[in-house]
């Protein structure tokens, strides 16, 4: 039987304009919600961004699970690889000394072009990844597991409610 298009860029029978900004407020409510209940920063600013995406392109692939899931992986990746490499997780940090060092400055631009190529090459286009590596070249999340679980939760729990979400108003159902 034929999915039902008819619910397409209406869900439920909800209008974009009230549709679009509840899930993106719903899902960083989620994020951050959680966040406070674990005392965890799993809220930062590429999930905005993510949420969006998921919310105003549920059609589009690269606001798709796979394209999100592994795109930001991607992001986090080439960020912490890039602090390392320019050794720029010493002192200052971007938003204490409100200027950027030549480390930090190569390992923003270095992790960005690392992000674009790593999506490339796995076709996972997820533009807010690139604010995900950055955030991490410029010292708002540290070299360490905390700070690194704390991203890979916050991107875990906006994807996957963004994904169902997403389908729900994709399809019309969540279920597939």
């Amino acid at each position: 039987m034929p999915k039902n298009r008819g619910l397409a860029g209406t869900a439920l029978g909800i209008p974009d304009l009230v549709w679009m900004p509840l899930v993106t407020g719903a899902l960083m409510l989620i994020a951050g919600g959680m966040g406070y209940v674990f005392h965890q920063p799993w809220m930062f600013p590429s999930l905005g961004p993510t949420a969006f995406m998921q919310a105003c392109r549920p059609n589009d692939r690269s606001s798709g699970l796979y394209s999100t899931l592994v795109g930001h992986s991607i992001g986090i990746a080439a960020g912490y690889l890039a602090v390392w490499i320019f050794a720029a997780h010493l002192p200052p940090l971007v938003h204490v000394s409100d200027y950027v060092t030549p480390p930090r400055m190569w390992a923003a631009a270095v992790s960005v072009g690392a992000t674009m190529l790593g999506h490339t090459l796995l076709r996972c286009y997820h533009p807010p990844a690139a604010a995900t590596t950055l955030i991490i070249a410029l010292g708002v999340f540290q070299i360490s597991w905390h700070d690194a679980g704390g991203l890979v939760m916050g991107i875990l729990i906006v994807a996957c409610c963004g994904e169902l979400l997403r389908r729900l108003r994709r399809d019309g159902r969540v279920g597939e």
